[in-house]
């Protein structure tokens, strides 16, 4: 582990503690072992030509003795543009697994080849990694116990149980024997396990694999799992520590296991480069992106004013930023430059390049900024084709120059300019939901780096009516344990307000002047009784509602276009256009036309803004 990786980064310690490999000694798994000499030789010798070979098509090698496909519907038309070769799959992916033997006439596929036509095997496999398979991997010599059975006599009805479950601690066991993964099965089955995984003899169906079966990657992945080892089972327990606190959770989650597993070892340098380990990428770039959130917050690199840039620089009077700005910061190009660039939208670019030129930095009449763009002769060469200023990204010259990589510099002035920066976390499941996954975010995931990050933190303080607070508990929870938690009798809520009747000092603070606290929406201080919040100008009103009534909360259908208003600040349009829908047909709106009037701008402003740059 890297010491800027520690868990308490505030402070410079002899002796740090770290969560992202172990997760501060909860996490314990067996170490992997060393792969069977073949596979090692075929990994590690860069000499040989067979080596080199596989090294090479590694992916394809692990297909040719996978015991399982995947199960995906791929979308082809993705790469009929240029870009790096992507996958693109429509549906949920899985893992599935045939039966025993192939339909009549079909070629035998997957575990198929380790039962059917194991004479002509050579000519199907690369005979030594099949021997070593057959030598060393469990489910390897499962199959070939089918073989064995179906070549001895005519057995109709054989099946092949998967076994899921395991009996020994997988914080010290990974390594299977036979018997442990499969049951030969004659006849009817008896009862076995959800994700246990019944192979029957021939038929035309697939079988997909519960994620949580301890095979899912040996099967998958036979050659980066040589000996059958299990794989992630949701009942491995944390590991022991002394003088550790009461953990409410006491087992690995797949996210442990496989954080657990993608720690960099001692090993033998390999050649390999960034793009061959996503694991690094994420953690070199989450401690760029804090050291970056440092600079701007603490070390106020930018100073008071943000200087933004979309111009080239001087060759001659600054090589190094103009390289770096050669490097990362151009856009495509796209347009009639190249018509078939991955952001050409039916014949546009969908991010409004190239740009006009511009004399001067300047404010458009819907307040965006139009970012200086002259037309001072300046280019830069990319990909065979000659730019000019129209195709750069707005940057920050000291940024850019500290941390060379890609960073869009954008004045952000308006409530839209933060909704874009946060629209994937905000829209609502108005389209079918999906998500792109590579590499590097798959293994930022797994990490449990943040996905995003606000300042300062908004918490609400809960109101709640008298004995109707709520409590939360797991379903498995006892209920004497339910009872004795002091938020059956507690709430934040009580808490602040006995805290006001306690301290005469919390009278005049708001909830957000609290430590450890941050805000509420609450008009007055210090709130001590329920009958301060029904208390408007030194009157008691008999009710909550009546009391809104009279501060205006609830007239000329104010609270409706505060709900509008407040929501803007975080929805799409599009959620906003449903909340108007659902306002008119379930709540009691006086003036809906007023309501519009006042509103309608918000509901639209998508529609103006790609009207606006669609001409």
């Amino acid at each position: 582990m890297w010491y800027n990786e520690r868990i308490s980064k505030d402070k410079n310690i002899a002796s740090p503690k770290f969560s992202l490999c172990c997760g501060d000694g909860k996490v314990e798994l067996p170490l992997l072992q060393n792969p069977p000499k073949h596979l090692e030789r075929l990994l590690f010798d860069d000499n040989a030509t067979d080596s080199k070979n596989y090294q090479h098509n590694i992916r394809t090698y692990n297909m040719m003795f996978a015991f399982t496909s995947a199960g995906i519907k791929l979308d082809k038309s993705i790469n009929e543009t240029r870009g790096p070769p992507t996958i693109s799959i429509q549906g949920q992916p899985c893992h599935r697994i045939g039966s025993l033997l192939p339909m009549p006439g079909k070629q035998p596929k997957f575990a198929q080849l380790y039962i059917f036509d194991t004479q002509n095997e050579v000519e199907n496999r690369i005979d030594t990694v099949s021997q070593m398979l057959d030598d060393h991997n469990v489910h390897a010599k499962s199959f070939r116990m089918v073989m064995d059975r179906l070549s001895d006599s005519q057995l109709d009805n054989l099946k092949l149980r998967l076994i899921a479950g395991r009996e020994k601690d997988g914080r010290t066991y990974n390594l299977p024997n036979v018997y442990e993964v499969v049951a030969l099965i004659v006849g009817d089955l008896d009862a076995d396990s959800i994700r246990d995984i019944i192979v029957k003899t021939q038929n035309g169906e697939l079988q997909r694999i519960h994620e949580l079966h301890s095979s899912y990657l040996g099967l998958q992945y036979p050659l980066l799992f040589p000996y059958g080892e299990d794989g992630y089972r949701p009942d491995i327990l944390h590991r022991s520590t002394s003088g550790s606190k009461k953990r409410k959770r006491n087992r690995l989650t797949m996210r442990d296991w496989f954080a657990y597993r993608l720690q960099s070892r001692v090993l033998a340098s390999l050649n390999l480069k960034a793009i061959d380990r996503p694991n690094l990428v994420s953690r070199v770039f989450i401690l760029k992106y804090e050291h970056t959130l440092f600079d701007l917050t603490k070390k106020h690199l930018l100073g008071k004013v943000v200087i933004i840039s979309a111009e080239i620089p001087s060759h001659e009077n600054d090589p190094e930023l103009y390289t770096l700005v050669q490097n990362h910061m151009v856009h495509g190009p796209c347009g009639i430059l190249q018509s078939k660039s991955p952001c050409m939208k039916e014949g546009k670019c969908s991010r409004f390049y190239p740009k006009m030129f511009q004399p001067q930095t300047i404010l458009d009449s819907n307040g965006y900024p139009v970012y200086r763009r002259r037309n001072d002769g300046r280019t830069i060469s990319k990909n065979g084709v000659i730019i000019d200023n129209i195709y750069i990204v707005p940057y920050n010259a000291k940024l850019l120059r500290k941390y060379q990589a890609h960073i869009n510099i954008e004045w952000c002035d308006q409530n839209n300019s933060i909704k874009y920066l946060f629209k994937y976390i905000n829209k609502g499941y108005d389209r079918v939901a999906a998500i792109v996954v590579y590499d590097a975010n798959a293994t930022w995931r797994i990490f449990g780096f943040p996905i995003h990050a606000r300042k300062p933190i908004v918490k609400r303080l809960h109101f709640h009516l008298l004995g109707q607070h709520s409590v939360i508990y797991e379903d498995d929870d006892d209920i004497d344990d339910i009872l004795s938690k002091p938020s059956i009798s507690d709430s934040k809520f009580l808490a602040w307000m006995n805290n006001n009747k306690c301290f005469s000092e919390g009278r005049n603070l708001i909830h957000n002047l609290f430590p450890n606290s941050c805000t509420t929406k609450r008009l007055d201080h210090g709130t001590s009784e329920r009958k301060d919040i029904r208390t408007v100008e030194n009157v008691l009103y008999p009710t909550y509602r009546e009391a809104c009534f009279t501060i205006g909360f609830l007239q000329d259908d104010k609270e409706f276009v505060e709900a509008i208003k407040e929501a803007k600040d975080w929805g799409t349009t599009n959620y906003l256009r449903k909340l108007f829908v659902l306002m008119l047909l379930t709540g009691v709106i006086t003036k809906p036309k007023e309501l519009w009037n006042q509103t309608w701008n918000w509901l639209a402003e998508d529609i103006a803004y790609h009207y606006l740059y669609a001409e």
